[in-house]
């Protein structure tokens, strides 16, 4: 008897292949990540540079050079790098640490320099100082798969000046990325030994001198690099994100919500919204305008990395209409809610004057500006004999108008002041924007100021007075009349009491007050956030992608 034979007949053998392809089809895309490609260091002792060979291989690479210098003022030396280069191409600073220890042993720097797509092969990494450092170390990793582009915002840094022999400092990324970091301890008693889940790339000691290192460990959400110091003393630590090429950044931020918009006046609207989040960093928002209602046709207004805008020059009695969406740098969120304002109208102010001329040619007014009547170079006319003039688009509010009579071929007469004081219609008060945002990191400087709007839109004369209710907050002018500019400052660090400020979210309310006048009294609220966790020194900040 024939050995039966064991097989799948052709139409089932069809039947699996079709099966398989299918699962295939639905299998995810395995991405390429982001990976270490090699590794050198070097160090130079009271020098003004440092040359050593360094390896770049491989495709989408990127070289990163952190440098460590310690300085000392006794000596009269400085702590600055003025270039970086690989195989002759500049690269560039992406931001550094700096820690200033007490005495007389000046100060350490910990410092990041990067290049995308640098020369491959084996090439010298020649760093130059700006002048001669105690110490100067080096350290060269590269990478391939790294994501091609380089942006501002994922820079980290941490310091101590001597209280702590435990190094850490936490950096946002992603699965799929690499975090690195750099760390300086200076007047080491000897090495550092790198924390749990870390890449060692580099560990440089000269006991009672300086220790210095570099790692490297795979990203996640939230990442914290650490290394235990031989003893407590000052030291300086930074760490970047880098990207992956084959992954990306595909999630774009949450959509904006709470669009809200508010005339000022009759020339300016005011929008303010709630910030957008992102797994990455929201980099910034577009404000989009339309002069056609909500349903029409909308053209971008502002590019702004705050949560309020501005609009200015804007035509009386006019309906406008706002939408924003926000953007980490590569992808943008949906669009907001629309908000429509209407600008406030202008009035028609008619002056009224006594012809004591006989051989006038005719008659000009200019507005006052202010309780003193300067006159501004707005010029109303009338013909000879006529004793009153319209002003069909007066400012809100105008002190009055300073009048004259001309002659051709002769002097004018003196000006004669004309107050517009009507005797029952109030000031109008309006305050903008609604609201203001800022954002800070614990220990860093003071975030810019912002501006805020007083203006009175009725014809009477408006006395205000502004207070507010944060120690960390302060605005300028605290008092005036009719309209103005305030400037809002913020200082978490050194404000009177309670500061500096902890991580978390503060608010306060900016209140302006007009005796006597509509919608008095106004108020601006104030969102303070303030970043947990770093203690930023003087870098740029900065993110290698």
């Amino acid at each position: 008897m024939a050995t039966p034979y064991l097989g799948v007949a052709g139409a089932d053998m069809g039947m699996i292949l079709a099966l398989l392809l299918a699962l295939l089809a639905l299998a995810p895309a395995v991405e390429a990540n982001v990976a270490v490609n090699s590794s050198a260091s070097h160090q130079t002792v009271s020098g003004t540079s440092d040359t050593f060979s360094a390896t770049v291989s491989g495709s989408d690479t990127l070289i990163v050079v952190s440098i460590t210098q310690y300085a000392t003022t006794i000596l009269g030396q400085t702590l600055a790098v003025s270039s970086v280069t690989y195989g002759g191409v500049a690269l560039t600073n992406l931001s550094s640490c700096t820690v200033t220890p007490a005495g007389p042993y000046g100060e350490g720097r910990t410092e990041i320099w990067y290049k995308l797509n640098p020369p491959s092969g084996a090439n010298n990494v020649v760093v130059t100082y700006a002048g001669t450092v105690y110490q100067g170390w080096s350290r060269a990793t590269s990478f391939t798969g790294a994501l091609q582009t380089a942006s501002s915002s994922d820079f980290a840094c941490t310091t101590s000046s001597g209280t702590s022999a435990a190094a850490s400092v936490t950096q946002t990324s992603a699965v799929g990325e690499i975090v690195y970091d750099t760390v300086a301890h200076h007047r080491a008693t000897g090495a550092m030994t790198v924390g749990s889940g870390q890449t060692q790339q580099a560990n440089q000691v000269s006991a009672t001198e300086m220790a210095a290192g570099s790692s490297t460990k795979a990203g996640s959400s939230s990442v914290t690099m650490s290394w235990t110091l031989s003893n407590s003393d000052t030291w300086a630590q930074a760490s970047i994100r880098i990207k992956s090429q084959g992954a990306g950044d595909t999630i774009a931020p949450t959509t904006p919500t709470n669009m809200s918009c508010t005339a000022a006046t009759s020339a300016q609207i005011g929008c303010t919204w709630t910030a957008s989040t992102d797994n990455v960093a929201v980099t910034g928002y577009t404000v989009e305008r339309s002069t056609t209602g909500c349903a029409g046709t909308f053209s971008t207004l502002s590019v702004t990395n705050v949560t309020t805008v501005t609009d200015s020059n804007l035509t009386a009695s006019t309906a406008y209409c706002y939408r924003v969406t926000a953007t980490d740098g590569t992808n943008t969120s949906g669009v907001s809610n629309t908000s429509s304002a209407t600008t406030l109208a202008t009035r028609t102010v008619r002056i009224s004057y006594t012809d004591n001329a006989s051989d006038e040619t005719s008659f000009a007014c200019k507005r006052c500006a202010g309780a003193a009547c300067i006159p501004t170079v707005d010029t109303l006319t009338a013909a000879a004999n006529v004793t009153t003039i319209d002003d069909p688009t007066s400012p809100t509010p105008v002190a009055g108008y300073s009048c004259r009579a001309l002659k051709s071929g002769a002097s004018d007469s003196a000006d004669t002041n004309i107050w517009y004081t009507p005797a029952s219609a109030p000031a109008i008060l309006a305050v903008a924007p609604p609201a203001l945002n800022f954002a800070v990191t614990v220990g860093s400087a003071a975030p810019p100021t912002q501006n805020a709007t007083i203006v009175n839109n009725g014809p009477s004369a408006m006395n205000w007075t502004v207070s507010d209710n944060a120690n960390w907050l302060s605005v300028s002018p605290t008092a005036g009349t009719d309209n103005s500019n305030l400037t809002v400052t913020v200082n978490h660090a050194s404000c009177p009491t309670d500061c500096p400020l902890p991580a978390g979210t503060f608010f306060a309310t900016i209140t302006v007050a007009a005796p006597g006048a509509t919608n008095s009294p106004g108020t601006i609220a104030v969102q303070l956030s303030v970043s947990p966790a770093v203690t930023p020194a003087h870098g740029r900040g900065g993110r290698v992608r």
